[in-house]
């Protein structure tokens, strides 16, 4: 069974969710632990600009192997699954759907009802409980606009990125994750969290249900459309420590010729450097620092 996904950021990655120390939101790890981690102190800022530029080259050259995106971002996902030629139409699907980022937000997903203003409130909502500034937010009706997001939380208001485009009472919304299929041109439904799908957040995996049982089922052939979160909060300890060892490396060697294999200094020693890349990568990483990120890489087949 074929699937093809067409995938579209509707959410920036943003430094402030992730960490305020970040240059760059896809920074895989800060200055300050950079100057730590090479024993420099916090006043000598005189390496900055080389150390700031290697963090986010050496994050890039890391995101570029593992083949995907490791900061918190907003994601659309257009899903099309393969259908098969009428007459000899059978039953397709899949099971599960695999979004194109993981792990998903693991703010989980909420439902209420409220009312919308167009002084960018919702309001009338029976309890806030579950629901997390920076979550994405969803309209039954349609009337939010695609990428909004919870800036505050009130006891029983919200107040969000991006105002309603209508003002009306008693709409019902979802947070975190929203799944549409479309079963003919115009026509789509809104499945519900919990009863018509579930999500394995850790994998980015989504789950679909009978609604009847509750049992896992197979995907339906038809298009679905997927608006969501995913990416780390913070970043895992071993992505830093990948980052990490990249950019040390990359400070011992900076300004030397990288041609040189031995230089002799009398009475001092004598200095031998490799030639070209350090003997055993095939690629952009060395082994032991590939062997750390090979986990969370990406497979590419084509």
């Amino acid at each position: 069974m074929s699937v093809e996904t067409i995938t579209k950021v509707i959410v920036p990655a943003r430094c402030e969710e992730s960490s305020s120390e970040l240059a760059d939101p896809h920074d895989l790890t800060d200055l300050a632990t950079v100057h730590d981690e090479l024993s420099l102190p916090i006043t000598d800022t005189s390496n900055d600009a080389f150390l700031s530029r290697a963090i986010t080259q050496a994050s890039k050259v890391i995101a570029n192997y593992c083949n995907r995106v490791f900061a918190l971002e907003g994601v659309q996902d257009q899903i099309y699954l393969q259908q098969d030629p009428y007459p000899w139409q059978v039953p397709g699907g899949v099971n599960p759907l695999q979004l194109s980022r993981w792990p998903a937000a693991d703010s989980g997903v909420v439902t209420f009802t409220g009312n919308t203003h167009s002084s960018i409130v919702i309001d009338g909502i029976a309890s806030t409980a579950g629901i997390c500034p920076g979550m994405l937010v969803f309209a039954a009706d349609g009337s939010l606009p695609t990428g909004a997001r919870v800036e505050s939380v009130a006891p029983k208001s919200l107040i969000l990125t991006q105002p309603a485009s209508t003002t009306a009472a008693d709409v019902s919304f979802t947070t975190g994750v929203q799944v549409v299929q479309t079963l003919s041109v115009g026509q789509t439904q809104t499945l519900i969290y919990g009863q018509d799908f579930t999500i394995d957040a850790k994998r980015g995996w989504l789950i679909r249900l009978d609604a009847f049982t509750g049992i896992s089922v197979r995907w339906e052939s038809v298009p679905v459309t997927v608006q969501y979160q995913a990416g780390y909060h913070k970043v895992p300890a071993d992505l830093v420590d990948a980052c990490l060892r990249l950019v040390t490396a990359r400070f011992s060697a900076r300004g030397r010729d990288p041609m040189l294999v031995e230089k002799t200094q009398p009475n001092l020693g004598v200095q031998r450097f490799w030639v070209g890349s350090m003997p055993g990568p095939a690629g952009s990483l060395p082994p032991e620092i590939a062997s750390l990120v090979d986990q969370y890489r990406v497979p590419v087949i084509g």
